[in-house]
């Protein structure tokens, strides 16, 4: 599987694994990463909170842990290239300390 972190639009530091993540010592956020695996559908781009975030996700890709502040964040995902063609449009609060794949 090969990761597309050159695809993502936001600064941030990746910690190597899940423990230094929680044990950093600016533990005021949550740590989220993005995972395509719906079988047979097109790449896609991911909008949060109406921005291109992650563009061209493919099948079975994911990216890397991004780190944000803990809140509510609306999710949009297109066919890739084509915000004519809405697949989903979601709320989703990312809880504090917290290391969650959408």
């Amino acid at each position: 599987m090969r990761y597309i972190m050159q695809y993502i639009n936001v600064p941030f530091n990746i910690p190597t694994r899940v423990d230094d993540m929680m044990n950093s010592e600016d533990n005021m956020s949550a740590y989220v990463r993005v995972a395509h695996i719906a079988a047979r559908a097109p790449d896609v781009d991911i909008y949060v909170n109406d921005k291109l975030t992650i563009s061209d996700l493919e099948y079975r890709d994911f990216t890397t842990y991004i780190k944000l502040p803990s809140g509510t964040y609306n999710i949009k995902v297109y066919r890739a290239n084509n915000t004519d063609f809405l697949l989903a449009d979601f709320d989703i609060f990312i809880v504090l300390k917290s290391v969650t794949t959408i």
